[in-house]
């Protein structure tokens, strides 16, 4: 299930979920197996400037360009990773269009209203479903982020869920280990 980060963190401290797949930032008081990096890709429309080129792109090129982003109460540390990313490439966030899942953004992005900066799995997922779809992976270290399995630290099922996050791991890196665009 797909949720605000807070209501994870809420969902998760009240044992309504086991665990999550997060970033260990959006979840400090709890225990965590790292599962993979997270590099962020920039999805645009056909006619976009960006689209014309393939292979990685420097945050240069996102100069005076419009982020979209899924907002603070989404996705935390995935919004503070987007204004990272904006503030150093003199990119800016835009405040006209704030999605409220991966697929508004991507589409807003498609319909040429910014860039949607979007996850790995997300962004792999749906270029393989959608080979019309243009991505381009950022090459920066701004943006990659830690991904995780997350538990409440007062949870029995430790040592189960550090079994869970090896196969985890191995499934990520089976999914991600053909880099696409």
């Amino acid at each position: 299930r797909e949720e605000r980060a807070s209501d994870l963190e809420t969902h998760l401290q009240e044992g309504r979920f086991d665990t999550v797949i997060s970033t260990v930032d959006d979840h400090r008081n709890c225990r965590s197996a790292f599962l993979f990096e997270d590099h962020l890709w920039i999805c645009m429309a056909h006619d976009d400037p960006l689209a014309r080129d393939s292979g990685p792109v420097a945050l240069p090129a996102l100069k005076g360009r419009e982020l979209l982003s899924l907002g603070y109460w989404h996705w935390q540390s995935l919004d503070l990773k987007v204004h990272a990313i904006a503030e150093t490439s003199g990119a800016v966030v835009s405040t006209e269009y704030e999605g409220s899942t991966l697929d508004a953004i991507r589409q807003m992005a498609e319909m040429g209203a910014g860039l949607a900066i979007l996850p790995s799995l997300y962004a792999l997922t749906e270029v393989r479903r959608d080979p019309h779809m243009i991505i381009r992976r950022i090459n920066d270290p701004l943006a990659v982020r830690q991904i995780s399995l997350i538990w409440r630290d007062t949870s029995p099922l430790d040592r189960s869920f550090t079994t869970l996050a090896e196969v985890l791991r191995d499934v990520s890196t089976a999914i991600l280990g053909n880099d696409l665009p």
